[in-house]
């Protein structure tokens, strides 16, 4: 058997690129502290995915008076569950780590 001795890659990797801050500290207003604007940014996808369960609604209502497809209805459900469960995730997320700060000794 022969000795395999020169393999190469066959992909070119780059080093990670060096991004600075990230954008949620750059976009914050010099009064608020981060976490507020990041809990500010979770309540604004909380009213968006509320804005969709009312198009959600008026989706499943044209279905039912036979002005729109079951598809189109069940898709516009799903979308906004799925929004729902994230920002829901995101405000936990967000709660436990407050509790977490909260508790630290300093």
């Amino acid at each position: 058997m022969e000795a395999i001795t020169d393999i190469q890659p066959l992909l070119k990797t780059n080093p990670i690129p060096d991004l600075g801050e990230p954008s949620i500290l750059s976009e914050a207003p010099s009064d608020m502290i981060p976490f507020q604007h990041f809990l500010d940014m979770a309540v604004e996808a909380l009213n968006q995915a509320s804005s969709q369960e009312v198009g959600s609604n008026l989706a499943v209502q044209n279905y039912l008076q036979g002005q729109g497809s079951l598809e189109d209805a069940v898709f516009a459900l799903n979308e906004t569950t799925s929004m729902i469960q994230l920002a829901n995730q995101v405000l936990t997320t967000a709660v436990t780590t407050f509790r977490e700060i909260e508790q630290m000794q300093v």
